[in-house]
Parts: C-alpha cells; sequence; structure tokens
C-alpha cells in the first residue's frame, strides 16, 4: 500500500470518527444559522481546515480525491460542516 493510500484512509477514518461530534447540534445550528464551536474545533483539531495546505506551511497537502472522500464523509453526518472545509 503507497503512503497515499494510507494518508487518504487515515483522513477518512478521521472524518467517520468526527461523525458523533460533528452531527449533535445539527438542530441548534440550523436554528443558529451557523456551525456550533463544537464542531469548527473538532474540524480544526482534525486538521481538515488544512486540507489543500502544503505541508510546508503546516498543512496535510492532501490530493483533490482525498478532499473529497473527506468531504463526503464529514457530509453524510453533517452537510453544513462539509461545505465550511
Amino acid at each position: 500500500m503507497s503512503a497515499e493510500l494510507t494518508i487518504e484512509k487515515d483522513l477518512v477514518q478521521a472524518a467517520s470518527k468526527l461523525g458523533s461530534i460533528i452531527n449533535q447540534n445539527i438542530n441548534e445550528e440550523e436554528a443558529n444559522g451557523r456551525l456550533s464551536p463544537t464542531v469548527v474545533n473538532a474540524l480544526k483539531e482534525t486538521g481538515f481546515y488544512k486540507l489543500f495546505l502544503p505541508k510546508s506551511l503546516g498543512g496535510l497537502e492532501a490530493d483533490p480525491l482525498t478532499v473529497a472522500k473527506v468531504v463526503e464523509e464529514v457530509a453524510s453526518h453533517n452537510t453544513a460542516a462539509a461545505w465550511s472545509q
């Protein structure tokens, strides 16, 4: 298995593990018109706001297909959280 496939698998698994956190406040988020701080912090701590950022700048430097798979996994739990990435 290549390093790229391992990184892709790890990122998608991380997105899956966030599912319970990012879907617990959906009703509150809809009422407020924004993501909850809990969801924003979870995405930030996982590094999902740095998916395309180069590694030299502290990002994950993920390829477009991996980013799409991560966003798809996040969207399966909370579509607004996926759009925020």
